[in-house]
């Protein structure tokens, strides 16, 4: 897929878990460039749990000989998320691309820390190159396979009676990929847990006995980590019901018609919950007349 990799891999995984917000502003030019910003936040509860833990994890995968540690736990993906030198080799890699970063800006509040990044592009309708630059596969690596930006459909296009047709489908590209993806991250939702009589996750974080896992074998880093994984599962199944995924579109003129959450102007708003991803409920669909 190329334009839900914005919420692939760690990203949508910690958007799932309720631990990051996401908003996008896109403003399009009358001649197709433009500009996007992009708001990632990134809860500050979840950033100090996971290092809290994470010599915890690497003891306690060592015990089970594995060394790979915190690498494995997710917990370095953190701390490399949006790297500002790795976008600069990419969009150096990629100047064909037509894109220029204006604004990079990582700042952290009590509350989170936060990631603001703006790009320029020459085309709206190559903007999906610019989820290769940020979310590179292979640890760093430019994005190869697959299609790239002029193989995917345009979103800005001229109808036959003059006005402009914005068509995005958050969720295009390989069903396949995106099943597979989606089932690495199961998600449950409040009408499920009331058919299910309620929401309990498959261990209480009261269920774990430190004396019985003690007498297991297990340390008591171990236990500690378990017991820190399981209040946060608990903590993010709580947080994510709550999230709202945000979109903001400024077109180069009157909005006739759209399927958005709200127009303010000449501005479309959608807003998501994580349901809505899950179900696939994410074309953006407005009619412009200029």
């Amino acid at each position: 897929m190329k334009v839900r990799v914005v919420l692939a891999g760690v990203v949508f995984a910690l958007l799932a878990a309720g631990c990051l917000d996401y908003e996008e502003t896109l403003v399009i030019n009358k001649d197709g460039s433009g500009t996007v910003k992009m708001r990632y936040g990134l809860a500050m509860e979840y950033i100090k749990q996971m290092e809290a833990m994470s010599g915890a994890v690497a003891e306690m995968m060592a015990g089970m000989g594995d060394t790979t540690g915190g690498e494995e736990a997710g917990i370095d993906d953190i701390g490399q998320m949006f790297d500002r030198e790795a976008i600069d080799a990419q969009l150096t890699q990629h100047p064909d691309y037509g894109l220029q970063l204006l604004e990079y800006d990582v700042k952290e509040t009590d509350d989170a820390r936060v990631w603001t990044i703006t790009f320029a592009f020459r085309d709206i309708n190559r903007l999906y190159g610019l989820y290769d630059i940020l979310y590179p596969e292979d640890e760093g690596e430019a994005v190869e396979a697959g299609k790239g930006p002029d193989d995917m459909p345009a979103v800005f296009t001229e109808q036959p009676d003059g006005t402009w047709l914005f068509l995005r489908d958050l969720d295009e590209g390989d069903e396949a990929e995106d099943s597979e993806e989606m089932a690495d991250y199961p998600m449950t939702y409040p009408e499920d847990e009331a058919e299910q009589g309620g929401m309990e996750s498959e261990t209480d974080f009261d269920d774990i006995n430190p004396e019985e896992l003690k007498a297991l074998g297990m340390s008591d880093s171990m236990i500690q980590a378990m017991q820190a994984m399981q209040k946060m599962a608990q903590t993010m199944t709580e947080q994510a019901a709550s999230k709202t995924i945000v979109f903001r579109v400024q077109f180069p003129g009157d909005i006739v018609e759209s399927n958005a959450t709200r127009v303010e102007g000449n501005t479309a708003i959608w807003e998501y919950s994580l349901e809505d991803f899950d179900k696939g409920k994410t074309v953006q669909r407005a009619t412009i007349r200029r």
